[in-house]
């Protein structure tokens, strides 16, 4: 996996909060609350890497406790697939405990279920040669390890009194780490987050959960009650529909993806349910979806059919029913309808489940250009659907509008900026930069290439005879002629992590500084460079060593400077028109207008000044339609700017108004000290050129700032190089005939 900025973010700030605590040997519990599909694991397990290299002479272990034997497992398998090859952490489960202990660096993965349930609970309980958790913790500590707790779901397992206990009394912990979308409220030293808003600026999850689509306000309109059976079968019929579509989608776009719909029955297990059940397979059975051709699967713990492979992409099963285990930790990208029969009563549960929809399809590359496929849908019979503010507002969208006229659709362009993840992690053209560096600095005759070695200084064969007595520096130098190809790879390892402070030290980006050393020696022609522990030497000889360093940081600063070159460079210009639908969470409000080219309209009651203009405009006679711009994706209107150190940024004006006679004006609104800001100076002077630049004959273009003036509204266009604007003699009056 290609590690995200917001990942990255995530790990440097989680091992800084825990650095105060081992500096002041202090025990320490946090929390880490990131959203569904932004890779919790992933991030936890680079976290560990980092931690273990950082904090290598604290001698720790690690226990990773998860909900249940299946998540367990899977947690397990993905931090061995991850560190594998790092070899820096061994990941076990009980049973391959070989002694009565853990060791460094160790990370023991424990199904929470076994620990805390009084039936089950038997690697807890006293048995005889003494291998038992408590007993083997207990060992573990006076071999001078700290146990650093990993409590993975922490939402279903860490908020009980009796696990509460378990934590203090079995584990005791130096530090914990709880890590949910939904944590519990737990006592905590510090909590770290990510906001979906970060995951989603890097297209790893859907942009949002819809609703009933084509439903509006009600979410049970149409569908009668849940009593009646044919509600049931209208939700089965719009999600069959739509999946279709969906799939016909990705087609056209030969995008080799088989959507999947994921249908949660009730839980209780009454009669009704079974009937329920039974009902739904048989009129799917009239479609031709059972479980004998495979396009339909079940998941639950008494009856489970056609889950080999149901995650890859182009897998054949179409439809899968559920209870609950696949509520928690199940991955399945493809995933993108879910119909629910349940009641919503658990936010946290409720929000997992969702989650199992909220991944993007394919997230290297990201959101597609058909909005369809950008979102993930709900069908539901069951209300009221009760989310904390946030939640409704991250994840859900309840209401949508339809654009009811093309008043505004006209010839006029729109910018976006492609994402560059090579700004976190260095790509091939860093081996480039590199070698133009290094010729640069003239490194080949600045460094020895003769009488090289590498020197380490290690304590060896020193007595302490009286603690109290204080002592001189101890250290002495030893040879390395005995040590392998692999003990020197360690040492270029650790040199390259030590001088990469620009960039995340993620495998891929260390690898690719060892491929330009490596073409250095090759291109320069340097007769060592098959013999790669005399390379490594050379590299990290006394006599060479701040050389290298010299090149690698003025190479990763060059690097730098051309990523984000590129990313100001690859600006994408596209023909715009406002979106055919659009959708909204539950911070929005219906409010009526006539005018908006969508309807039904609505805001978010956040501006007063954008309400009181959309009420001028809305009423304005000269007035044929408007829309109101949103941020931050690219089915909106923008256009470019550079920011006061000439970055390129993207700015998305509030309002298109069209006027009678073919004028059309693009305004953002400003009220107070936005008017005079850099930023609103540096916006209009990208918005006055984006205007010159429109060519469409039929249709004059105005537009600039709006703030209202002496109870009326008035827009700016000039030059806002000077402050002449702020006296309100320059602007403008709106069209009024």
């Amino acid at each position: 996996m290609i590690i995200k900025k917001y990942q990255t973010k995530a790990i440097n700030s989680l091992l800084d909060r825990f650095k105060r605590f081992i500096e002041e040997n202090r025990k320490c519990k946090g929390i880490f609350k990131a959203p569904t599909g932004s890779g919790k694991t992933f991030i936890v397990s680079n976290f560990l890497s980092e931690f273990v290299k950082r904090y290598n002479n604290n001698n720790y272990c690690f226990i990773w406790a998860s909900p249940g034997k299946k998540l367990t497992d899977q947690s397990r398998e993905k931090l061995t697939s991850y560190h594998r090859d790092k070899g820096d952490l061994d990941c076990i489960e009980f049973s391959e405990l070989t002694e009565n202990k853990l060791t460094e660096n160790q990370i023991l993965f424990l199904n929470w279920e076994s620990i805390n349930k009084k039936d089950i609970n038997t690697i807890v309980k006293e048995k005889e040669g003494n291998f038992y958790l408590g007993k083997i913790l207990e060992n573990t500590k006076e071999n001078n390890l700290k146990v650093f707790l990993i409590i993975d779901e922490s939402h279903k397992n860490a908020s009980t009194q009796i696990s509460k206990n378990l934590i203090h009394e079995i584990f005791n912990p130096d530090f914990v780490l709880s890590v949910s979308a939904t944590p519990p409220v737990i006592e905590y030293d510090f909590i770290e987050s990510i906001y979906p808003d970060e995951v989603k600026a890097e297209a790893m999850i859907r942009k949002s959960i819809i609703i009933n689509p084509d439903h509006q306000k009600t979410l049970n309109k149409d569908l009668i009650s849940y009593d009646n059976v044919d509600s049931d079968l209208n939700l089965l019929n719009k999600a069959i529909d739509l999946r279709a579509r969906l799939h016909k989608c990705y087609k056209k776009n030969n995008i080799d993806v088989n959507p999947l719909i994921l249908v949660q029955l009730p839980t209780r297990n009454t009669d009704k349910d079974e009937k329920l059940k039974n009902y739904l397979i048989s009129m799917l059975e009239k479609k031709g979806i059972n479980f004998e051709n495979r396009k339909l699967a079940i998941h639950l713990s008494e009856d489970s059919q056609n889950l080999e492979n149901i995650k890859k992409l182009d897998n054949e099963t179409e439809i899968l029913f559920f209870k609950v285990a696949a509520a928690t930790g199940w991955d399945c990208p493809r995933a993108q309808i879910l119909i629910k029969f349940r009641e919503w009563k658990d936010l946290s549960f409720e929000i997992q489940t969702v989650g199992r929809i909220m991944r993007v399809t394919n997230p290297e590359h990201g959101y597609f250009k058909e909005e369809i496929l950008n979102y993930g849908y709900v069908f539901t019979n069951i209300e009221p659907i009760q989310l904390r503010k946030e939640e409704g507002e991250n994840y859900l969208s309840i209401n949508s509008s339809t654009k009811k006229n093309n008043l505004l659709d006209f010839k006029i362009k729109s910018h976006s900026i492609k994402r560059h993840r090579d700004k976190t992690r260095l790509n091939t053209k860093y081996i480039e930069i590199f070698y133009n560096i290094s010729k640069n600095y003239n490194l080949v005759d600045k460094i020895e290439l003769k009488n090289t070695s590498i020197e380490k200084k290690l304590i060896e064969n020193f007595v302490i005879e009286n603690i109290d007595e204080k002592h001189d520096e101890i250290s002495g130098n030893i040879s390395l002629d005995k040590f392998s190809l692999r003990n020197y790879q360690n040492f270029l390892d650790e040199f390259i992590l030590n001088n990469m402070s620009l960039f995340f030290p993620e495998e891929r980006s260390v690898n690719r500084i060892k491929e330009a050393l490596y073409k250095f020696f090759e291109k320069e022609n340097i007769s060592s460079m098959n013999d790669f522990k005399k390379m490594i030497e050379i590299i990290l000889d006394k006599k060479n060593y701040l050389h290298f360093v010299n090149v690698i940081s003025d190479s990763l600063k060059a690097y730098k400077e051309h990523a984000e070159s590129v990313e100001r460079e690859d600006i994408t210009t596209n023909e715009w028109d406002p979106p055919a639908v659009d959708f909204y969470s539950y911070e929005f409000t219906n409010l009526k207008v006539k005018k908006s080219i969508l309807q039904p309209f609505f805001y978010d009651n956040k501006h007063s000044t954008e309400k009181t203009f959309i009420n001028f405009i809305d009423n304005l006679e000269n007035v044929e339609a408007w829309y109101q711009n949103r941020v931050n994706d690219t089915k909106y209107f923008s256009v470019k700017y550079l920011d006061d150190l000439k970055k390129i940024k993207l700015f998305y004006p509030d309002f298109i108004v069209r006027f009678k006679k073919n004028i059309v004006g693009i305004f953002d609104t400003k009220a107070g000290f936005t008017l005079s800001t850099k930023d609103t100076k540096y916006k209009l002077i990208g918005l006055n050129q984006h205007l010159k630049d429109i060519s469409d004959p039929e249709v004059k273009f105005i537009g600039g700032i709006v703030t209202q003036h002496n109870n009326q509204f008035i827009y700016f266009s000039g030059d806002v190089k000077k402050d002449e604007h702020l006296n309100f003699s320059n602007w403008h009056k709106f069209p009024l005939n």
